[in-house]
């Protein structure tokens, strides 16, 4: 839905869909949560697409916008690149935000990239080896099912209450860490439903010489359920884009997390 006012609102604007999304991103982040949240004392990395800091309330706030494109050469084929910039970035932020009391982990505006990534970024917020989701082809007969785990990352880790925020643009591979966050004692779910596209495509060429590729996996969640086409749906629900204007909400949906996270420490 948030995509679709996108278009209807790019209309009025005179401008596409994608621009708005663009300006939707720089609004979210270097105009709300860097200046209002932050105060601008924020850091990050990985060609900007990892941003973090900590506010004035000692709760810590991380923005991973994508699960891609964090190195210089990325290449979907060969990500080890990223895999390093990931290390270097996450080590400094996992420093940062140390001593907070909690951490919100917001991917509300990640369009997904690659799976590895997805579950790298999870191996930050758990101290043992966890199984976190599994897949199999639904097409195939006597399909064999994969299970994934993710192992602790080898350096810092953040193992205090993590606050992890998804919106309906929160697609793909960003669905891929939704599921694996979940499958961890610390982290509590909340925002809006997902978008429901984590499977991988089975891509082929036609006779013709068309392309055609097929949505033909069956993901499945730690606890055996399957969310495509649903969308996974948060623990606590919190408007994230204002289907009016979608450069308005998500300020207000991080600073009810604030207050959240706030309000549980009290109790």
């Amino acid at each position: 839905k948030t995509y679709q006012a996108a278009e209807a609102q790019a209309k009025k604007l005179n401008t596409n869909a994608d621009e708005l999304m663009d300006r939707l991103l720089s609004t979210a982040w270097h105009e709300q949560i860097a200046q209002k949240i932050l105060k601008d004392k924020r850091k990050g990395g990985g060609n900007g697409i990892i941003q973090y800091g900590v506010t004035s309330d000692n709760i810590g706030y991380l923005s991973i916008l994508s699960m891609s494109n964090h190195g210089d050469n990325f290449n979907a084929d060969n990500i080890y690149d990223a895999m390093d910039t990931i290390d270097l970035v996450m080590e400094d932020a996992m420093k940062e935000l140390a001593d907070t009391k909690a951490v919100i982990v917001d991917v509300s505006l990640n369009d997904g990239g690659s799976d590895a990534i997805a579950r790298k970024f999870a191996t930050y917020f758990t101290d043992h080896r966890t199984f976190v989701y599994s897949k199999e082809a639904g097409d195939a007969k006597n399909r064999p099912r994969h299970d994934l785990y993710i192992e602790p990352n080898d350096g810092g880790r953040y193992l205090k209450p993590v606050y992890m925020l998804t919106s309906d643009l929160t697609a793909s591979a960003a669905e891929i860490f939704v599921m694996s966050m979940r499958a961890l004692p610390n982290v509590t779910h909340v925002g809006e439903t997902t978008t429901g596209s984590l499977s991988d495509t089975l891509s082929k060429t036609l006779p013709n010489g068309w392309w055609v590729s097929l949505s033909n996996e069956i993901y499945l969640d730690s606890q055996n359920t399957l969310w495509e086409s649903k969308g996974i749906p948060p623990e606590i629900n919190i408007p994230v884009f204002d289907p009016n204007d979608i450069f308005q909400g998500h300020y207000e949906a991080v600073t009810q997390v604030l207050q959240l996270i706030q309000g549980d420490r009290q109790n």
